[in-house]
């Protein structure tokens, strides 16, 4: 903007010059110079007004180009919430069936009867507990030959082994 302001600038600057060389009456100089300077001043406005038109333009091209790139952001940012909502939803309504077939699997690898197996391998957690825990009167409550001790035994070696 400047810069058109120089190069206007110099023009009117030009055209008094040839204007003073060309014209020998003091009053026609003076009519002649206030031409210029008012058609200096129309063209300035003109071309302020156009620049500021131009600017104006450009922003409001500018605020549209953001605002459709806004609106394209806020449906891919819908679009990727959906995605991940139905995914996890997915997953959740998955979840009670790996768990089933986990604990499946689970059991059906760790309860099988298999020839070779040593038959004590559940005991070592559960005989490391009570190695841990003392009974706390000195005495058992149940002895180590009663069948509810025994009941107590398996079912704590089946967690044990869970």
């Amino acid at each position: 903007m400047k810069e058109v302001k120089k190069k206007i600038e110099l023009k009117r600057q030009e055209k008094i010059e040839i204007m003073l060389k060309t014209t020998a009456d003091k009053s026609l100089q003076e009519k002649r110079k206030k031409e210029i300077n008012e058609h200096h001043i129309q063209m300035s406005v003109k071309l302020f007004k156009l620049a500021l038109a131009n600017q104006s333009n450009a922003l409001s091209k500018l605020d549209e180009q953001h605002t459709a790139k806004l609106e394209e952001i806020k449906e891919k940012e819908k679009e990727y919430q959906q995605e991940a909502q139905n995914e996890y939803e997915a997953k959740l309504d998955a979840l009670p069936q790996v768990v089933v077939e986990l604990s499946e699997s689970i059991i059906t690898t760790k309860f099988t009867l298999e020839p070779g197996r040593p038959q004590d391998q559940g005991k070592d957690v559960v005989e490391s507990k009570t190695n841990e825990l003392p009974p706390t009167n000195g005495m058992m409550v149940n002895p180590p030959g009663s069948s509810t001790a025994e009941a107590e035994d398996s079912v704590e070696v089946l967690i044990a082994e869970l």
